[in-house]
């Protein structure tokens, strides 16, 4: 028996939350990535190859949102984490201004 979707469950509720997704792929990194993202109806989606990070000091991640695609380039980490976050507070930011 497959595990509960937490975050699709989550992301249904009345009054979501703002939610985002993680995705580590090893293969067709976008196309996987935007069919995990419109299934579980989030607005944003980070997702990667787990090859290119696991055990890396740095990363390259691609945001999936409803404007596309946004690659963050190979950085260190912190520095992925740092890029992820702008990209969260810009959206998130615009999804309270379209609720008010």
């Amino acid at each position: 028996m497959p595990n509960p979707d937490i975050l699709a469950w989550v992301a249904s509720r009345p009054h979501a939350p703002f939610c985002v997704g993680f995705a580590a792929e090893s293969e067709k990194l976008l196309e996987h990535a935007e069919a995990k993202r419109r299934a579980k109806k989030i607005p944003l989606l980070a997702a990667n190859l787990a090859q290119d990070a696991i055990g890396a000091d740095d990363n390259e991640v691609m945001l999936l949102d409803d404007q596309g695609t946004h690659r963050l380039a190979r950085a260190p980490k912190e520095a992925i984490a740092r890029q992820l976050i702008a990209h969260v507070a810009r959206l998130y930011g615009a999804t309270k201004k379209r609720k008010t």
